[in-house]
């Protein structure tokens, strides 16, 4: 107990010099702010420094927040040490959801206790320990059906419909090839016997061959349509088990947790200490807690926390995370971005909303040329993502 209470005495330390740093950025802004104003006044013409003039108007607004940032954090950081050492003191009393503090956007990782690390983009394959051996070993791909969504449950049904009938087509050329060979048979037998009796018999003009031969013909139109079927419905089944395989979980994931997740809400303590684009998303998708980063960190995310079965793609799907990487023309440079997808429509066109288009879905290709490539992919969710 005294250690916790060390910590926490920690805890209200590093508040204390979040708050006094908080003051010396306004300090320094205000500085910055009167040589700025100074400046203007002697003359200087407003974009005589070009560039910079204008980088300095357009991230004025954004500097003066960092302190109030700060400063939020600062007071949410020691109001949560105030709340852990009240929980622990009166050990009788029900201990309240813990709310976390704010988290600026640029610096989550630090503060949840996992470094400035370099952020791979790799994508390792979903692990498990084997229950007999007890080594780690590559997760199985989860059957198709494993797990289905109620949006995505009509596209399934679908595709059992488009097998079940290309079975029954299946069998039904096998039973019309097998009759027709038998016809067959029965023509040649007819043939034989006729000349036999009568070398000179006009076999093109016997009703008996006309008959077998009219009803062989009508055996190979019904094979040909029969397999004009198949194909289409071949190609039916490829499509959709194309559609629903990007939606299915990935390897390793916990069908449990998924289906928790479907119909439900984002929990609330991530939902007040998330801003901007991500918490456009955290408010209107059902997200797993750890999801919550920036933006640009999402799929590194999704690929560690393999029990929720996301995946990524370069297709757009209806439901599915667009994720931009810093890099992106109209990301920021320092989160990335992350939108929603509305709509595809039949030609490609990308519908979008996001914290700055919250009410009308508007067309990626206004917003951004960059609508393809290494810095933009899709996060599939299986339990809120269309097929």
């Amino acid at each position: 107990m005294a250690e916790v209470e060390v910590r926490l005495d920690s805890l209200r330390t590093a508040a204390a010099d979040i708050q006094q740093a908080s003051r010396a950025i306004i300090e320094a802004l205000d500085a910055v702010q009167a040589e700025v104003t100074a400046l203007y006044a002697l003359g200087l013409p407003a974009g005589g420094v070009g560039v910079f003039s204008a980088s300095y108007a357009a991230n004025a607004g954004l500097i003066q927040e960092w302190p109030f940032k700060l400063a939020r954090f600062s007071t949410n950081l020691e109001q949560a040490a105030d709340d852990i050492q009240q929980a622990i003191s009166q050990s009788a009393r029900p201990i309240a959801p813990l709310v976390l503090p704010f988290i600026p956007e640029s610096v989550p990782l630090a503060l949840w206790g996992h470094g400035f690390e370099f952020q791979s983009k790799t994508r390792p394959a979903a692990m498990i320990v084997d229950v007999n051996t007890g080594v780690m070993v590559m997760a199985a791909p989860m059957p198709l059906g494993s797990y289905m969504s109620v949006i995505n449950q009509p596209l399934y049904d679908e595709l059992q419909n488009d097998q079940r009938d290309l079975s029954n087509n299946q069998l039904l050329v096998s039973i019309l090839t097998q009759t027709k060979e038998t016809r067959l048979q029965d023509l040649t037998a007819l043939k034989n016997n006729l000349l036999s009796y009568d070398p000179k018999t006009d076999l093109q003009h016997t009703p008996r061959v006309q008959a077998l031969e009219t009803e062989i013909q009508s055996y190979d139109q019904q094979i040909a349509t029969a397999q004009q079927h198949i194909k289409q419905q071949q190609a039916s089944i490829a499509a959709l088990t194309a559609r629903l395989d990007r939606v299915k979980p990935g390897a390793g994931a916990d069908v449990q947790l998924i289906q928790g997740l479907e119909g439900g809400q984002t929990n609330q303590w991530v939902k007040a200490n998330t801003q901007d684009c991500v918490n456009y998303i955290a408010t209107r998708v059902p997200i797993p807690d750890g999801l919550a980063r920036d933006a640009y960190l999402w799929n590194d995310q999704a690929t560690k926390m393999t029990q929720y079965g996301m995946t990524t793609g370069n297709v757009p799907l209806v439901g599915s995370v667009l994720v931009m990487e810093k890099a992106h023309s109209y990301a920021d440079h320092v989160y990335g971005h992350v939108m929603l997808v509305q709509r595809v429509d039949s030609d490609g066109a990308v519908w979008i909303t996001d914290n700055n288009h919250p009410s009308v879905a508007v067309k990626l290709s206004d917003l951004t040329k960059e609508t393809s490539g290494a810095n933009l992919s899709y996060l599939y969710l299986p339990w809120f993502t269309k097929g």
